[in-house]
């Protein structure tokens, strides 16, 4: 495994943000994300399809990514993010009211782990 491998630690992810899902998001909360995914102008590529009646377990194995942002970056102050959960020493975030959960093995790392509920909408300040 390199450094920027991400892969062995999507399970970990994926228990952290489901567990904030099903323990701390709200049902009303998940639907007004998923609402945004019901809206192709707001997709990042014309070409998807939104899975609109997904679970969370479905979605994240549809939508989780490794992304090119830092979590440093993703972090913009306009956001309010909360400490869900830690995976080897560095804690996932939520990104209150936008649906983004992300983690990295450095807060500056350009590689990430990331879910949006809005997939593949763009989350609703992004």
């Amino acid at each position: 495994m390199t450094f920027e491998d991400l892969t062995p630690y999507k399970a970990q992810f994926k228990a952290v943000v489901l567990k904030h899902i099903h323990e701390s998001l709200g049902a009303d909360e998940w639907e007004r994300l998923r609402s945004f995914a019901a809206e192709p102008r707001r997709y990042f590529s014309r070409k998807l399809v939104a899975n609109l009646e997904a679970s969370p377990e479905m979605l994240f194995d549809e939508a989780v990514s490794e992304d090119n942002m830092s979590v440093n970056e993703t972090l913009i102050p306009a956001f309010k993010a909360t400490e869900i959960g830690r995976i080897e020493d560095q804690p996932v975030y939520y990104v209150e009211n936008q649906g983004i959960y992300v983690w990295g093995k450095q807060p500056d790392s350009r590689l990430t782990l990331m879910f949006w509920v809005t997939d593949p909408a763009y989350p609703p300040d992004w």
